[in-house]
């Protein structure tokens, strides 16, 4: 069975996702390691425990496979929403393609997404665990400012 790498699949998802929740389209991706989608992940982990308000973003796991995490999957804060790797996956390629748990978690702005939307992600963010964030999208959202000084009040670093 051909197999492409996990981390140039993820690699080549991102920007399809990107556009799928600007166009406030249902996304879902099975089968890869939150990790691996970092700009998404904070969302994926958001969407376990909150209905979606504006875009509807899922993770899931392939059914008829069998599910492994990695040695470097123990300490990640999002391990309970991540769906790991393929168990046959993980023990052909192993787990170098991981991203170390420091990975920035991304949240995605868009001009359209209330603050208070994002401002609970930052919150979500930080409750699961994260220590730095990335803005990614919209600089002239009318709530930036704010999101930057929420960060800060949570202690998290911006990148």
């Amino acid at each position: 069975m051909i197999v492409p790498r996990l981390s140039l699949a993820a690699e080549a998802l991102a920007p399809v996702l990107d556009a799928a929740l600007g166009a406030r389209l249902d996304a879902e991706v099975a089968g890869v390691p939150l990790c691996l989608l970092p700009r998404h992940r904070a969302l994926a982990a958001d969407r376990l425990d909150n209905p979606p308000v504006h875009h509807a973003f899922a993770i899931g796991t392939s059914p008829s496979r069998p599910r492994a995490y990695a040695a470097a999957c123990e300490p990640c804060t999002l391990r309970h929403a991540c769906p790991g790797l393929d168990a046959a996956y993980l023990a052909r390629h192993g787990d170098g393609e991981l991203p170390s748990v420091a990975t920035p978690t991304v949240l995605l702005v868009s001009r359209d997404t209330p603050g208070r939307v994002l401002k609970q992600a930052l919150v979500r963010a930080r409750r699961l665990g994260a220590t730095s964030v990335a803005l990614h999208g919209d600089a002239d959202h009318p709530e930036w400012h704010n999101l930057l000084r929420e960060a800060a009040r949570l202690g998290l670093v911006v990148q």
